[in-house]
């Protein structure tokens, strides 16, 4: 943030001596202009800056950098508003950033090599932007949180003034380099620019939603058949999560776009996205496969993850498995296309093994998930799913230590070349440090295996003392980690980190006073919502630091107490959060969040909640209830895989009626007395069977365990 002229004095930003430019247009952006001119700096002669009108301290700051600032009026064209930088530029080559891009550091040989090449009058660059907005889940849709997508632009060229920017939005320059120079006159850089204009943060404190729409709705009222900004339309509104309107716009172009168009890649991935979230599941599949199979991208991975995508919505597992293992084939995108990264790679991988989840093929998917790991250790979807699998089948745990001998390893070599501070590293693309990685482990409910959780602890400097602590507390030792938290807390100065050690002390305590009482009393309810309040947490996320110390009977309470706007919030738990509790096998935890579930999801509960509902009366051996929550899914009329992990639910409920003594009657779907336990047994293997008919597997009874596998994956997509 920009400190005032006292602050920018002291900055020392000597100019480079390359025969650059940086040509730049801004308006308002104190927060990120130092940022930008600091990458840009080695590399440059000149800063020409325009200004549209800012009433901050971006002014200042420019001129601090010796910048040629020229104020002039915004008229809602980006291209006429370029190219008054670009005429007084006064150096051969020209370089153009916005105020929240920067240059990732590149060799000085690579420049001069690029400047000296009299082949080439400009040159695309790789555009790495920093996602955050309603586009991100979709197209990300079966591989978590994205971060970035990647794109080439042309923002390096001669300057000559047949090069200027045409396109009141979405701006370029290929067009005039081709015309006066011809298409080969464009090479490609080795130049990355880091955007981070995209983050929904950024995206609603500038107003660009209502300024792009504002901007291409005038250009189109004078050019409605220009494709670009029939494209640039769709575009936004797919950016902004209206999925219907999207489509609307793109299919029409998809249709009439010519094959050598260079944007048709990104018309059918964002169309074929835009078509499945709108529940048009086989127009979908048909954009991403035309794509591909028609319009001759057969080498954009992309492009079959999202045709797997829609195949997967209609349920059709194996289809979606061999599109994903085409994506593998390809590999990562060429650079020409607008990419995710681990497509082709590891986000596929991870992708492919939710697929093998769909048709319960449990160790296909574990195998998908660690080579996914092997590629980026760092992967938050896969590590997830991994862990999920192992805390609710321990024949997967091994899985867990070799990723985790790679996470580690890619941390000492990161140290290594980067000399970064311990527990701060990133592993891959992904961002997944050590201490979020951790905590995926902390919410799970369960303890490594001692000589590794030792060994990862360790890394993390003062911060191992809470580690410690929250370690012996999973394994049982509450006074030992109850030591550990206070000793770590005397020697702390950061409040935040103080607050949180307060935090998990106030739960330990909570867990210790009340093991013994009866469950759900309004004395716990009204301990944690005091003890939240003096943490300064939301009843949610003190709810959190219950779970991690095993505190049940404060947890269920704490949450059968919430107000209706925060049980919404705290019912919901995370996939690694539900393994914990399905691991702790008490009743009380169980039978207090199968209320909660319901209670949130009234009126009418739908087939997710009831199946949540059932699972865990299933984990706390109240099969009675289990059953009656599971027929009530099945017949609500859920999407197919929940439909059978219900299926599979009320044939394992029967069968443990089989295997027992005292068999109290059914309501509901069963509608019978008791019969004799060999009645019972072919009933369940009936309703398996059922449950089963779409797959190819076979269809035994399956055991507690499993079924807690085939209910959680299909609660939890990825």
């Amino acid at each position: 943030m920009y400190g005032g002229k006292e602050e920018l004095d002291k900055m020392d930003h000597p100019l480079g001596k390359l025969p650059i430019s940086l040509c730049m247009i801004v308006r308002d952006e104190e927060e990120l202009l130092a940022q930008c001119l600091r990458s840009a700096l080695p590399y440059i002669s000149e800063i020409v800056v325009v200004d549209t009108g800012s009433v901050d301290g971006t002014a200042a700051i420019a001129a601090q950098f010796g910048a040629k600032l020229i104020q002039t009026e915004w008229i809602d064209d980006f291209a006429a508003v370029r190219n008054v930088a670009l005429a007084h530029a006064v150096h051969p080559w020209l370089l153009v950033l916005d105020a929240d891009e920067g240059l990732e550091p590149l060799a000085m040989e690579q420049w001069h090599r690029l400047l000296h090449d009299e082949t080439r009058q400009g040159y695309y660059v790789q555009l790495v932007s920093s996602i955050g907005s309603a586009a991100i889940d979709v197209l990300q849709d079966r591989a978590g949180p994205m971060n970035v997508v990647k794109d080439l632009v042309c923002r390096l060229f001669r300057n000559d003034p047949r090069i200027r920017f045409t396109g009141a939005i979405h701006e370029e320059s290929v067009t005039a380099i081709e015309s006066a120079f011809g298409a080969n006159a464009i090479g490609l850089a080795p130049i990355v620019v880091l955007h981070e204009g995209y983050r929904e943060e950024r995206l609603r404190q500038r107003g660009k939603r209502e300024r792009n729409a504002r901007i291409i709705e005038a250009a189109l009222d004078r050019n409605p058949g220009d494709p670009m900004l029939r494209y640039a339309r769709g575009t936004e509104f797919f950016t902004y999560g209206e999925w219907e309107s999207a489509a609307a716009w793109l299919e029409p172009l998809a249709a009439q776009l010519p094959q050598d168009c260079g944007y048709a890649s990104d018309v059918f991935l964002k169309l074929s996205h835009a078509l499945r979230v709108s529940g048009r599941l086989q127009d979908a599949e048909h954009w991403a496969e035309k794509g591909w199979r028609v319009f001759g991208y057969a080498d954009f991975p992309d492009l079959y993850e999202a045709q797997a995508a829609a195949l997967l919505e209609q349920d059709r597992s194996e289809e979606a498995k061999q599109a994903y293992d085409r994506a593998l084939a390809v590999g990562p995108a060429p650079i020409h296309y607008t990419s995710a990264p681990g497509a082709g790679t590891y986000r596929t991988l991870c992708s492919a093994g939710f697929a093998a989840e769909r048709q319960y093929g449990w160790w296909e998917a574990a195998d998908c998930y660690k080579e996914a790991l092997r590629i980026d250790p760092g992967y938050s979807p896969a590590w997830e799913r991994l862990i999920m699998l192992g805390a609710l089948n321990e024949q997967f745990r091994p899985h867990w230590k070799e990723a985790i001998e790679w996470l580690l390893h890619r941390r000492l070599r990161e140290e290594q070349q980067l000399g970064r501070e311990q527990g701060t590293f990133d592993s891959g693309e992904s961002g997944l440090g050590i201490e979020e990685w951790l905590w995926r482990f902390a919410d799970a409910g369960l303890e490594l295996d001692a000589d590794i959780s030792l060994l990862v602890i360790d890394q993390l400097g003062d911060r191992a003392a809470f580690w410690h602590g929250l370690l012996l507390v999973q394994q049982g030792d509450t006074e030992a980690g109850r030591g550990h938290w206070v000793q770590y807390a005397q020697q702390l100065v950061d409040e935040p980190k103080r607050r949180q050690i307060e935090a998990y002390l106030a739960a330990l305590r909570l867990r210790n006073d009340r093991e013994s009482d009866q469950a759900g009393t309004a004395e716990h309810a009204g301990d944690a919502q005091r003890a939240a309040s003096a943490a300064g947490l939301a009843p949610a996320a003190f709810a959190r630091t219950l779970l991690h110390v095993r505190a049940w009977p404060a947890w269920q309470a704490l949450l059968a107490a919430a107000p209706a706007h925060e049980a919404a919030a705290a019912h919901s738990l995370p996939p690694l959060q539900w393994c914990a509790l399905l691991g702790a096998k008490a009743s009380a935890p169980g039978s207090a969040y199968a209320a909660q579930l319901l209670r949130a999801a009234a009126p009418v509960p739908a087939a997710p909640a009831l199946l949540a509902a059932g699972a865990v009366a299933a984990a706390a051996g109240d099969w009675p209830a289990a059953a009656e929550r599971f027929a009530a899914a099945r017949a609500s009329g859920p999407r197919p895989w929940l439909a059978r992990a219900a299926g599979s639910g009320l044939a394992a409920a029967y069968a443990a009626y089989a295997r027992r003594a005292a068999i109290p009657s059914l309501s509901g779907e069963a509608g019978i007395a008791p019969p004799s336990a060999p009645r019972l047994k072919a009933y369940a293997n009936e309703q398996l069977a059922a449950a089963l008919a779409p797959l190819t597997c076979p269809s035994p009874l399956i055991s507690e365990r499993e079924l807690l596998l085939r209910i959680s994956s299909a609660l939890y997509s990825l």
